[in-house]
């Protein structure tokens, strides 16, 4: 799936692959996506899900919500919008209705754009 936001959305762009295992029914999510205008996403702490991405309905999961994490690539670490923590994470889920989401986070003012990866393996029961 290529994910394509609009700049005033993060500017997000790169891919998310996805496979499911039939024998285990669960899913295997993995991407590299590039917030390339990281400044446009909301402020700490009202910062939202983007979903970045709609799944096809057999690779939907039963429950409410399944959540994953997602890293910095190339293991970097950077500071939040208000200066204070050092962001090491960020949040993911992937939904009942198949939407991938991603917490986005603002980094601090000096940070323009930033890379996250996942590869992670998700129930659907």
């Amino acid at each position: 799936m290529i994910v394509n936001t609009a700049p005033s959305d993060g500017g997000v762009t790169g891919n998310i692959y996805y496979k499911k295992n039939f024998l285990t029914n669960s899913l295997q999510i993995r991407g590299v996506l590039t917030a390339n205008n990281a400044q446009n996403f909301a402020g700490s702490p009202t910062s939202l899900y983007s979903i970045m991405g709609i799944l096809p309905t057999t690779y939907w999961p039963v429950s409410l919500e399944v959540p994953f994490i997602a890293t910095y690539a190339f293991s970097n670490l950077i500071k939040d919008d208000v200066g204070v923590a050092w962001i090491k994470q960020i949040n993911g889920a992937l939904n009942n209705a198949g939407q991938i989401g991603i917490n986005w986070l603002r980094p601090d003012v000096a940070i323009a754009d930033y890379i996250i990866q996942f590869n992670v393996i998700l129930p659907l029961d």
